[in-house]
């Protein structure tokens, strides 16, 4: 059968909340919605805002809770069917993904920078590959380098460069 079990309507409403539920228990869920066909593409929960003249801070999901020094409290948890974790963002804003392999990309950006305000890049293991330029802005480097592989031409302004082992590579030093 078509159509909607639960249609609400509140084009009047100007202020306040359409569907407001309060829950007090301790287990479970305040909503769950459970599709057992799931054979159709569909989808589970679909927001839509159709104004195409948004004039204030619009958010299409938002959540919060008291305790913020909770650990416990969460904003979002995607398992799969073992309950392990696959997606997650925690209360102070960590993210995981759990990602499939090496060498597959767990998160991609198509359009735009990443940038880091205060803290650091860590790479625990596989490879940094960078299809652009690195630009460093800090004094130093710091670090030890099994292989550096470089392709193109290395360029130094007021900087110095040691190596205990050269082989092959040339440095222009601009200083």
């Amino acid at each position: 059968a078509a159509g909607k079990v639960l249609n609400l309507s509140a084009a009047a409403l100007t202020t306040g909340d359409v569907l407001n539920i309060v829950y007090t228990g301790t287990t479970g869920n305040a909503i769950q919605i459970v599709d057992s066909t799931a054979d159709d593409a569909n989808s589970q929960i679909l927001l839509s805002n159709t104004d195409t003249t948004v004039t204030g801070q619009t958010y299409l999901i938002q959540g919060s809770y008291t305790a913020t020094t909770d650990a416990e409290a969460d904003f979002l948890l995607f398992n799969d069917n073992a309950s392990d974790a696959q997606f997650s963002i925690s209360q102070d804003g960590t993210t995981v993904i759990t990602g499939t392999a090496e060498g597959t990309a767990a998160l991609t950006l198509t359009t735009g920078d990443i940038t880091i305000t205060d803290g650091d890049l860590n790479v625990t293991a596989g490879d940094a590959v960078l299809g652009e330029d690195l630009t460093v802005t800090g004094a130093t480097i710091l670090g030890t380098l099994s292989n550096l592989d470089l392709t193109e031409d290395v360029t130094a302004t007021n900087s110095n460069i040691s190596a205990s082992t050269e082989s092959g590579k040339v440095f222009f030093l601009n200083s």
